[in-house]
């Protein structure tokens, strides 16, 4: 916010003033001019203005500085200026009676008197500052003149030419204190988001970040609340809850900062609150005198709070905390505040999502399990049943004993359905650990495809494995036999009457396992589905070899679990074929031998 004054010429430009700081301009007014006290404001982004610099009495300095002036009380003072005092340029003098209520000013102790000419407590005089651009950007305001007396029309031009002259150099130290408030703000703002994004659980956000973000905004509590929630969480955490200053935060406060913060969500505002200054003014800050009552209640000095949202939608809330005798909210702090706000309520979001659709893969996982399990028994009767059935049928009606095959050969397939639905939801099940070591990753394929040899030889197929000894990976045996067992009967099942399938295992810094067949192959648009569960191949050719359309889902799964990769190579006619990555196992103990004793061993099955 900034306001535009037409009075006056802009400030004469001192190159240089660039190295002079804001107390020694401060003192310069004071030294050069001979006023008593000095006090210069800058006007900060969120509309008022904060002295930071004072000289004179130790009771005015330690009055006014840090203290801050709201843009409408500015606003009021500028306005009595013109109304019952006097503007010359950018000098404003308001006189006694004039001024109304316009925020803090200190006053000397000389005696009121009535005499128009002589300087009375309650006068005020200050000094607009201005920009290159012409704009407002501060004022000085000075009290006890040199002798007294209210001062003359040439006394105030000088303290204006004073003032002009000293501008470039607070500007430049301004600039340079808020460079570097900028530099560690920034800093400690980004460690506060790094931490949020990194959770992706919402209770266990707040905890991730509170101490950076209380570091961030020098704040001594972080007081931090959601939509629903009950009360607040706290950082740090009461320790003595007989202490007024460590008591839990009364709900009524809670309901009265909700309020404020979906009100300041609508604004994309901040609440500030402090003994001398209330931001915003007005109806987005009702209440405030309740939320300063509990403060000194708990020997607090202020609050900030500012809403967490993330779209249209206000999530909760985060105020900070100081104690009592702390600085007050600078607006680098209050601007940095609401930003974190922001990044705080798209980390929450989030995390929301990401629970939400954990709690649908757990229920479908836990489905998927229920219903495997309840087909699993009666399918087991069945299929006894039926076995029963073909021995009695022996010998007898061809045709009765053709149907009981028909329904042995569909009975094995909702056998084999089932099986895969019990495996995928054992591999999707993210409680699940098993016992991880060493597995010889070789060994296990060599292994799988003997099991494989009367499915390849049914076919027709010939499976040719080249195995690297003691490739080893830290895994689940059970899960990477499921892995390989997909992975090869597929290449199998889709390889055509005479065909081979090439089973390569490679050792190093990562176990590569590579199965590739010259079957039918894959049409480049069902390539990125093809790990997705229940998919199916559109192809005719595809669809006339049985399958669940989870083998491969599994064996993505599997893969993901043991922190490797899966990639896949397909043309449609030529054939596939996969490659799979695996970090590698610490290298066997040197005494363990090649069962082969021939190293790197080549096989052929079927």
């Amino acid at each position: 916010m900034s306001e535009q004054d037409g009075d006056g010429a802009g400030p004469a430009d001192d190159p240089g003033a660039a190295t002079v700081d804001l107390e020694h301009a401060a003192e310069g007014v004071r030294d050069v001019l001979g006023y008593g006290v000095v006090a210069i404001s800058r006007l900060r982004d969120t509309g008022e203005y904060e002295y930071v610099a004072v000289v004179g009495p130790p009771d005015a300095r330690e009055y006014l500085l840090g203290t801050h002036l709201a843009g409408d009380q500015m606003r009021r003072s500028r306005e009595a200026a013109r109304a019952d005092g006097e503007v010359d340029g950018r000098v404003h003098y308001v006189p006694r009676g004039g001024r109304g209520d316009i925020g803090p000013r200190w006053g000397s102790d000389a005696p009121p008197t009535d005499d128009p000419q002589v300087w009375h407590p309650d006068d005020e005089l200050y000094v607009l500052m201005v920009d290159r651009a012409g704009e407002v950007c501060g004022h000085v305001a000075v009290d006890a003149p040199p002798d007294g007396r209210v001062p003359t029309r040439e006394q105030r031009r000088s303290l204006q030419a004073y003032v002009d002259r000293i501008v470039p150099g607070v500007l430049h130290a301004d600039a340079h204190r808020r460079i570097g408030d900028q530099v560690r703000i920034a800093a400690q703002a980004r460690s506060v988001v790094r931490r949020a994004i990194a959770r992706l659980d919402e209770s266990g956000l707040f905890d991730a970040c509170a101490a950076d973000l209380a570091d961030c905004l020098r704040a001594d509590q972080v007081w931090f609340h959601t939509a629903g929630a009950d009360g607040v969480l706290r950082h740090p955490a009461p320790v003595d809850p007989l202490d007024p200053a460590d008591a839990e935060v009364p709900p009524h406060l809670v309901r009265l900062l909700w309020r404020m913060a979906r009100d300041a969500w609508r604004t994309q505002g901040a609440v500030v609150v402090e003994h001398e200054r209330v931001l915003p003014e007005g109806a987005g800050s009702e209440g405030w005198p309740e939320v300063l009552e509990v403060l000194r209640e708990r020997r607090l000095e202020s609050l900030l709070m500012v809403p967490v949202g993330a779209g249209t939608d206000c999530l909760g809330m985060v105020a900070a905390v100081r104690d009592q005798g702390a600085d007050e909210w600078t607006d680098l702090e209050v601007v940095t505040a609401q930003d974190l706000g922001r990044d705080l309520g798209s980390a929450l979001q989030t995390a929301r999502f990401f629970e939400r659709e954990r709690g649908h893969a757990a229920y479908k996982q836990q489905l998927i399990a229920t219903i495997a399990h309840e087909l699993k028994n009666p399918l087991t009767a069945v299929r006894g049943n039926l076995e029963l059935l073909v021995d009695e049928l022996a010998g007898q009606q061809a045709g009765a004993t053709m149907l009981a095959h028909r329904i042995e050969r569909a009975t094995e397939r909702l056998s084999v359905l089932v099986g895969n639905l019990l495996t995928l939801s054992e591999v999707d099940d993210t409680r699940r650990g098993g016992r991880r070591r060493p597995v010889d990753l070789g060994r296990l394929v060599a292994d799988a495809v003997e099991v494989l040899g009367d499915q390849a030889s049914a076919r027709d197929v010939e499976v040719r494995t080249r195995l690297a000894p003691h490739a080893r990976v830290d895994g689940i045996a059970g899960e990477l036999e499921h892995l390989v067992v997909n992975l090869v009967s597929n290449a199998v099942k889709y390889s055509e009457a005479g065909g081979c399938v090439d089973v390569v295992v490679e050792g190093g810094a990562e176990v590569v396992l590579r199965v590739a067949d010259a079957g039918i192959g894959i049409d480049a648009s069902e390539v990125g589905r093809i790990f997705g569960e229940f998919f199916r191949s559109a192809s005719p050719e595809a669809r006339r070899r049985p399958g669940t359309g989870l083998g491969l889902a599994i064996a993505a799964r599997v893969v993901e679990r043991h922190a490797g990769t899966i990639e896949v190579d397909s043309t449609l006619g030529v054939g596939t074929t996969f490659v799979v990555r695996l970090p590698a196992a610490a290298p066997p103990d040197p005494t363990e031998h090649d069962p082969t004793g021939q190293g790197t061993t080549d096989r052929s099955f079927g």
